[in-house]
């Protein structure tokens, strides 16, 4: 399968180099998966949305699906959007990602939906009415 975009002339493998235990879970850049977490993690190229509860392994999760993209699969990592719901969760995902991927986890977008959405707007402040550099209040503020 190839990514939309991104430069890449040869086609991209949907095959990742894992490692499958004896209990049936996948082992994939030295973390190891459960069957589900791994449906998640090595999902063919597109969107990937994981919904579970707490402790259930989201973080590491979106870390094995970044990763998965960029080393297994070849994904430019200035194409991957990872988005989560808390500035902490974005922060350890990213803190992981720089000690596991070095320079290479700068260049994919990881934040908030609301930074997203920020984001997306800014460029288009003027032509929505809004000043440029404005701010958004929350509870905080």
């Amino acid at each position: 399968m190839l990514l939309p975009t991104g430069g890449r002339k040869e086609p991209m493998t949907e095959q990742a180099p894992t490692i499958v235990a004896e209990d049936g879970q996948t082992v994939f850049g030295g973390l190891t998966y459960f069957a589900q977490q791994w449906s998640a993690v090595g999902a063919p190229i597109g969107p990937v949305l994981v919904l579970a509860g707490p402790g259930a392994g989201k973080t590491r999760c979106l870390i094995g699906r970044i990763r998965y993209l960029v080393e297994a699969i070849g994904a430019p990592p200035d194409r991957i959007c990872a988005v989560t719901f808390t500035n902490k969760a974005a922060e350890e995902i990213a803190g992981r990602l720089r000690r596991d991927m070095g320079a290479t986890a700068e260049h994919p977008w990881l934040g908030t939906i609301h930074g997203l959405c920020l984001d997306l707007l800014r460029p288009f402040a003027k032509t929505i009415g809004l000043p440029p550099g404005f701010g958004v209040a929350d509870e905080t503020h």
